[in-house]
């Protein structure tokens, strides 16, 4: 079974809508974020958190990058975080994308 299909499956039973109470969109998508990495680091083997800042992963499993994006699907404007395509054509890694869609006024997932 592949990394992506096992990860969608751990994360689609284990991961919940995290408690939003005084914090606003950012808060909300770094607590799934940091969810998914504590999910991660307790259901896989040969993980590492992302180095810096800059990193294109958030998190590794296996070798393979994985970034998380989020985003609260209330929100009308959304703001677009994505690798720039000249570091994307250097990368040698596979890199794997866990889309978190969200919704803060019905607070799930």
């Amino acid at each position: 079974m592949s990394i992506e299909i096992k990860l969608t499956e751990m994360l689609s039973e284990h991961l919940k809508f995290p408690d939003s109470a005084n914090i606003q969109q950012r808060g909300i998508a770094d607590k799934l974020e940091d969810a998914c990495n504590t999910l991660i680091k307790e259901k896989f083997n040969n993980v590492k958190i992302a180095s810096s800042r800059r990193s294109i992963e958030d998190i590794s499993i296996d070798g393979a990058y994985l970034d998380h994006k989020s985003s609260d699907e209330v929100l009308k404007f959304k703001m677009p975080n994505m690798i720039s395509i000249d570091r994307l054509r250097k990368l040698d890694t596979p890199l794997i994308y866990n889309f978190i869609i969200y919704n803060s006024d019905k607070k799930k997932l």
